[in-house]
């Protein structure tokens, strides 16, 4: 099947039914911690291209008590990249170095739509998503974390939970994660 080397190498991919443009935002990358002062922290929200995420919100949980750290509202429309998908990356500081701290990414009619941890799983006890736990990405930054890099969610995929959490990546803010194929 030579359209599958197009397909994987060269992210041409005929035949490719575009994603629905219903399908929920999810969160993409995350970056909170690094080597020195910490630098570029925030998240990114991927999903299909055109969709405007303006009145999502993003909560910051706290693992130690599961309570409410902040939120932010969300604005703007991802941008279609050319394979049907849009990326959008939100600076937030401070986000909290950890264990066991997250984001739960929550829809306008208040619908927990994601909510991911870093360094364990959060049970939240206050906010929309409170008495859920969160999923840990399974991957984690730390104080000697290069400046430059984040957690992705990598692998082949169309939602949130059809991609793994890798640490270690360059981080892409805005754009498709090295090791990424959204479908």
């Amino acid at each position: 099947h030579p359209e599958w080397v197009s397909c994987i190498f060269e992210a041409e991919c005929g035949g490719v039914v575009p994603p629905d443009p219903e399908d929920p935002p999810w969160i993409n990358e995350i970056h909170y911690d690094n080597a020195g002062a910490d630098e570029g922290e925030g998240f990114e929200v991927a999903g299909p291209g055109g969709s405007n995420v303006s009145g999502f919100r993003v909560v910051h949980y706290n693992g130690n008590g599961g309570g409410v750290i902040d939120s932010v509202d969300l604005t703007g429309v991802l941008e279609d990249d050319g394979s049907g998908y849009g990326f959008l990356f939100f600076a937030w500081s401070p986000l909290q170095n950890g264990p066991a701290d997250g984001l739960a990414l929550i829809s306008p009619g208040d619908e927990v739509l994601e909510f991911l941890s870093w360094e364990g799983s959060v049970t939240a006890t206050s906010g929309e998503a409170s008495g859920m736990t969160s999923t840990d990405v399974g991957v984690e930054e730390s104080g000697s974390t290069p400046v430059g890099q984040s957690l992705a969610r990598v692998g082949w995929g169309s939602e949130g939970s059809d991609f793994d959490g890798a640490a270690g990546q360059a981080a892409s803010p805005g754009e498709v994660n090295s090791g990424q194929f959204p479908v």
